[in-house]
């Protein structure tokens, strides 16, 4: 009797010496692509992981969080539409029944489509030379950049190669003016739009400092991509210039009146290189 209950003994400490401990996190496999490219103001949707572990198989699924940085109109770790470009970062962890903890990270790009556009263009200026407020040009190189928070808006840095080079931040425009600006917007989606803008401009008349108003208007339907091997813009706009007078159109915050004196036609080829 003390023989067999010797054999069990040495038979219970051989079992628990030979059962395996778990100290193999468990392993996370994302659904989806990593790194993964999100449209800029598309939603956001999480594609998911799935879980299995070496002792829990899937049973710890509902162990996964799930934690990310993107830039959406949304909860906080949520889903939402994305309203910022940029490389951003979601982070799965897990843990099993045995306490180890498993984390993979998986990359979103959220791009704005107009990207592609973004480069250096040669940029071809024939403007109305009767009134010579724009004159006709070669400009070798300037860069067109994409909006960071709206999708396929991207923005020129000039405009009749002079327009938004030194516009006079000091003055504020009344509220029936639009805002100063530096620069116009278009869409790529199909064909360029600019909007109207205003830009107050400090031009040297003699030994005076002179400000003048200008306003800059897209033509509907005139103004368009081709999308071939290089990318080509064609851009046709109306600019018009205003000087102060002591009564006309429209009246800034300073009390000045302004009137047109001067109009121009310009289209603009812009050619990528």
């Amino acid at each position: 009797m003390k023989n067999l209950l010797l054999f069990v003994f040495i038979c219970s400490l051989l079992f628990v010496g030979c059962k395996q401990k778990d100290k193999q996190p468990p392993l996370i496999i994302l659904n989806g692509d990593n790194p993964m490219t999100v449209i800029l103001n598309s939603w956001w949707h999480d594609p998911g992981a799935t879980i299995d572990d070496n002792f829990d198989g899937n049973s710890i699924q509902n162990s996964i969080t799930v934690t990310h940085n993107i830039s959406i109109s949304g909860p906080a770790n949520g889903e939402g539409p994305t309203k910022l470009t940029g490389t951003y970062q979601v982070t799965y962890t897990a843990k099993d029944k045995s306490g180890n903890v498993a984390t993979v990270v998986r990359t979103v790009n959220v791009v704005n489509s107009a990207g592609k556009y973004a480069t250096k263009y040669e940029t071809h200026i024939d403007a109305d030379v009767l009134h010579q407020i724009v004159r006709d040009t070669i400009i070798l190189s300037q860069d067109i950049t994409f909006d960071t928070r709206t999708n396929f808006k991207a923005w020129f840095p000039k405009l009749g190669g002079k327009i938004n080079t030194n516009p006079d931040s000091i003055v504020s425009p009344a509220d029936t003016i639009a805002n100063t600006i530096r620069v116009c917007g278009f869409f790529v989606a199909d064909s360029i739009r600019i909007p109207r803008q205003t830009y107050y401009i400090k031009e040297k008349v003699g030994s005076n400092i002179v400000p003048y108003l200008f306003q800059v208007m897209g033509k509907l339907g005139q103004c368009k991509i081709t999308d071939t091997i290089g990318l080509e813009f064609t851009i046709n706009y109306k600019i018009e210039k205003y000087r102060t007078v002591t009564s006309g159109w429209d009246k800034d915050t300073l009390g000045r009146y302004w009137k047109i004196f001067k109009s121009d036609d310009v289209t603009e080829k812009w050619y990528s290189f």
